[in-house]
């Protein structure tokens, strides 16, 4: 007697934009943010776009001081994402859409608060500024770049450079890979891939036509 086998990868979908089409979505800012170093990256039309100081990509990037109380970090964090939002005008803003929890109990309930406290900050700021809001999981980023959710900071940015990106590094550390803002490309680039798939199976069933019942399905969603 046959069993039917399910695959092991997740059914990884493009997240929801209420009242937004993602044909429309050509300017995306993808934050990953952390409870001392967060990191941000701009895409354009599907294309990071690199910030450059001496020659070196610093990406977007905030690094506060380990002791400033958590109140100071979350009024840093906003004055960060309004700049950027100011600054760039992003059609859309993707934050990852589960804190994560390291270290001792007390620690790790600091972090997820102060994780918890920049994400509705985020979430406030784009509703008060009028940009889309939207989360994706660093799971589903390192799933399809790395093949697993396991996958280390270390291995994401081995992919990167294999897809000839130039890793960022810290402005007053250019020795120094910048490993919140390669999760931030990460995501930006998995993004920015799948969008552009989601609209060339579009323009196939709009030339060709839906047909067999999977497509017609695919298609209503």
């Amino acid at each position: 007697m046959s069993r039917s086998r399910r695959s092991s990868t997740p059914d990884i979908s493009l997240p929801s934009v209420p009242n937004r089409d993602w044909k429309d979505l050509q300017k995306i800012l993808c934050v990953d943010e952390a409870l001392n170093d967060s990191g941000a990256a701009l895409f354009i039309e599907g294309k990071y776009v690199p910030f450059m100081k001496n020659e070196i990509d610093i990406g977007l990037s905030l690094t506060l001081s380990k002791s400033a109380s958590q109140i100071s970090k979350i009024v840093a964090y906003d004055r960060w994402v309004r700049n950027m939002i100011d600054t760039h005008s992003p059609h859309l803003v993707v934050l990852e859409s589960h804190p994560f929890m390291r270290g001792n109990l007390k620690t790790s309930i600091a972090t997820l608060e102060v994780l918890i406290g920049v994400r509705y900050v985020t979430m406030a700021i784009c509703g008060t500024m009028g940009v889309p809001y939207a989360e994706f999981s660093t799971n589903h980023v390192k799933t399809i770049m790395c093949g697993g959710a396991s996958a280390t900071k270390e291995m994401v940015q081995l992919v990167l450079s294999g897809l000839g990106y130039d890793l960022p590094k810290y402005q007053d550390k250019p020795e120094l890979i910048n490993g919140n803002v390669c999760d931030a490309i990460a995501m930006g680039e998995v993004l920015c891939r799948m969008q552009k798939q989601e609209l060339l199976r579009r323009e196939y069933v709009q030339d060709v036509g839906q047909g067999r019942p999977q497509t017609k399905n695919r298609s209503r969603g």
